[in-house]
């Protein structure tokens, strides 16, 4: 597994063991819908798609979830490393 796919899949583990309140929820609905568009169809479309949610994203969460946070800029980290 590449380190972008392992941060995705690492990201995707933090989303699941994260509580939120509601509106952060459907922000990670949304990531989560992201994430599965990468993983399904690896199209460089669904790649900038993920990379510019986990962006919107990182705002959201800052404040309460540093540990999500720190996993969303690892995960965009990976996806600019390989070009994305």
């Amino acid at each position: 597994m590449n380190e972008k796919n392992k941060s995705v899949n690492d990201l995707q583990d933090h989303i699941e063991k994260t509580q939120v309140n509601e509106e952060q929820q459907q922000r990670l609905e949304a990531l989560k819908s992201a994430i599965h568009l990468f993983n399904t169809n690896p199209d460089e479309k669904n790649h900038q798609t993920l990379k510019e949610q986990l962006e919107e994203a990182l705002l959201h969460f800052d404040a309460e979830h540093h540990e999500l946070v720190m996993v969303m800029q690892n995960t965009i980290n990976s996806l600019s490393n390989s070009g994305v």
